[in-house]
């Protein structure tokens, strides 16, 4: 206050300016998506579909979940009903890689942060890229489809092939 009848309080506006966004990235945050199972680093490679989680939790910290070796064949006389997966992020990041062939349908969102799939993206508020029946690198329908739904936080999203 001294500094604007002084006129000498134009040196505190970057601050005054650094604290409003920090003001606004902490009241946008969706803290509500923090709940989850512990913090760090979360790092799995299944190769079986029984190996593979239905979920995958982290309040904080980064998951990192290979399906690149996921074998996805459908057994002789099977069907090929979808294998599903779920993952949660508070806050942290989230990479998922998976095999060049799978078909995919994946539904990926984040409160705030990225979300990348291949040529999508989108970023800021509401991040949110959906991806229905994406058949891979081969183009036509094989194995088991993978479904996979990813729910984030403050968080950056990336699902890649290879």
């Amino acid at each position: 206050m001294v500094g604007a009848f002084l006129r000498t309080g134009r040196g505190l506006i970057p601050f005054a300016v650094m604290l409003g966004a920090l003001t606004w990235a902490l009241v946008a945050a969706p803290v509500d998506r923090w709940q989850g199972d512990g913090y760090g680093e979360l790092v799995a490679a299944p190769t079986t579909v029984a190996a593979l989680l239905p979920s995958y939790e982290r309040g904080a910290g980064e998951i990192d979940l290979d399906l690149r070796n996921l074998d996805l064949t459908v057994p002789p006389g099977g069907d090929a009903i979808p294998v599903r997966t779920r993952i949660s992020m508070g806050a942290g990041d989230v990479q998922v890689r998976l095999p060049a062939d799978a078909d995919l349908t994946l539904t990926a969102s984040a409160g705030f942060g990225d979300v990348r799939y291949g040529f999508a993206e989108d970023d800021g508020v509401d991040a949110h890229v959906q991806v229905i029946d994406d058949l891979g690198a081969d183009g036509v329908p094989t194995g088991r489809p993978l479904v996979i739904d990813i729910d984030a936080g403050l968080a950056d999203v990336e699902v890649r092939r290879g």
